[in-house]
């Protein structure tokens, strides 16, 4: 059962660059492959289930707006989400966090794993997980000058994490931030090379990478995360979710 076990987590983490919704899922098969279970196999033939019953489901690459040219487009190129699940671990209270980012409407690098070691606050999860997505597009920027100049845009990030963002931007490191491993996060602010922006966990599309989302929240996020429904129209949601979550004095303003 082991080596069977084994074969399909191989065969699900090289289908799982053109079906980047599965990264959780085929994050989770891989850290058993040492002594899987029956339980084990059983979520892997779901997993090989769901991907034969969809597809026609596909990676679609696309500006905000279809009538304009990449070239030409004033959209963001790129984009990044990073989000973290603090302490979800039963056994070790390790962390799960996943970086996506995205060129057009889709992504081209994506990563879903388990922290090694225990993190000690949501914050410090957070803002550890941004710094490896900026690790991973560093040399982004530097292909994407080949194709459209020095304009290329700086790449926002968007955080589902106030206190993270908040931290990235200070000067220097409180003392209640000792305990948090030194990135780079603050320096890509700095350089102007990191745009922060808070979003709401409902639309925060690295969520799909952290835990297991029930039908609705996973349906909604996988299709922004293959293109089939355009960020800016997520973002609109997001504004609309957010007014209606408003007092009427608070409308009125």
């Amino acid at each position: 059962m082991r080596n069977l076990c084994q074969q399909i987590a191989g065969s699900l983490n090289y289908a799982v660059q053109l079906r980047p919704e599965l990264i959780f899922s085929v994050s989770q098969l891989s850290c058993v492959m040492s002594c899987p279970s029956q339980e084990n196999l059983s979520v892997a033939r779901q997993v090989i289930k769901y991907i034969i019953g969809s597809l026609d489901l596909k990676i679609t690459y696309r500006p905000d707006d279809p009538n304009v040219p990449v070239s030409e487009s004033t959209n963001e190129l790129t984009m990044m989400f990073t989000d973290s699940d603090w302490a979800t671990s039963v056994d070790t209270r390790c962390s799960h966090e996943c970086y996506v980012i995205m060129f057009v409407g889709a992504p081209i690098a994506h990563r879903s794993k388990s922290r090694k070691s225990v993190m000690l606050s949501s914050v410090a999860a957070e803002y550890y997980e941004a710094s490896e997505g900026y690790r991973e597009l560093a040399y982004i920027p530097g292909i994407l000058k080949d194709f459209y100049g020095p304009a290329c845009p700086s790449t926002p990030t968007h955080i589902d994490n106030q206190a993270c963002i908040a931290m990235a931007k200070m000067p220097v490191f409180s003392e209640k931030q000792k305990h948090i491993l030194i990135q780079d996060l603050r320096e890509c602010c700095s350089n102007k090379m990191a745009k922060l922006r808070p979003i709401g966990t409902r639309f925060e599309v690295a969520d799909i990478g952290t835990k297991a989302l029930p039908e609705p929240a996973f349906v909604m996020l996988c299709n922004v995360l293959l293109g089939i429904i355009i960020f800016s129209e997520l973002q609109g949601m997001q504004e609309v979710s957010h007014y209606l979550s408003l007092d009427e004095e608070d409308r009125a303003m």
